[in-house]
């Protein structure tokens, strides 16, 4: 395996290794959390069994990423990067901004807008340099992986590290977890919003690569079919 491949694998291991660490430091924030009900327990081992599952793709399946093409993982770390950036700046311009509710849909269609259409660039572009439908799904596959950790880090480190706030009740305010707070006939706020924290999180890192894998074969098909035809020409 090359240096690159294992300085990527190293990256994607400590990003799922300190979000494990994070997702456990609510606990200790939190004790309430795992144990007010039911939801609170399924939703903190399945988020933490969907990280361990990441850990062993990390761990396994980079060395036949890179046998596939050697194209892939630079392309799924330039990609998953800008889309991790993207999502990473729109957390912290809430708290910069405090948004009201409007602007924050706003933001979110910009985020996720973005991040979509990037995912479709990813399998245009690789399966331009692969030449194969197959291999290239691979990149927007690990795009997203490295764009989901870079999320969860950067959404559960800014909630600590605003925990408490005036800033961050403006922010949840505007993202209306009060109104499902009073909706959901929990009691204790801090456990609803971690609860939901884990939820977000663990639909984030299952739908992230689904979401991504539609798209770049979107991408991927295109870009290939253009080949072909210009190829005819």
């Amino acid at each position: 395996m090359s240096t690159f491949a294992t300085a990527l694998r190293n990256r994607l291991t400590a990003l799922v290794c300190l979000n494990i660490l994070f997702v456990f430091f609510g606990i200790w924030l939190t004790p309430s959390a795992l144990s007010v009900n039911f939801d609170g327990a399924k939703g903190f081992y399945a988020l933490v069994l969907l990280l361990l599952l990441y850990l062993f793709a990390a761990l396994r399946g980079i060395k036949p990423t890179e046998r596939a093409h050697e194209t892939i993982l630079p392309g799924a770390l330039f990609f998953g990067s800008i889309i991790g950036f993207v999502f990473a700046a729109e957390i912290l311009l809430e708290y910069r901004w405090l948004p009201d509710s409007a602007l924050n849909t706003r933001m979110g269609y910009f985020e996720f807008g973005t991040a979509f259409f990037l995912y479709l660039c990813a399998g245009f572009w690789s399966a331009f340099k692969t030449r194969r439908f197959l291999s290239a799904l691979l990149t927007p596959l690990w795009s997203a992986a490295f764009a989901s950790l870079i999320w969860l880090c950067v959404v559960l480190l800014v909630f600590y590290m605003f925990h408490g706030t005036e800033r961050q009740t403006a922010v949840l305010q505007a993202e209306g977890d009060f109104e499902d707070f009073k909706q959901s006939g929990m009691t204790d706020f801090n456990a609803f919003i971690l609860q939901d924290f884990w939820g977000a999180g663990f639909f984030h890192l299952l739908l992230g690569p689904v979401i991504a894998g539609i798209l770049g074969s979107l991408g991927a098909g295109l870009s290939l079919l253009l080949s072909f035809f210009s190829k005819r020409r």
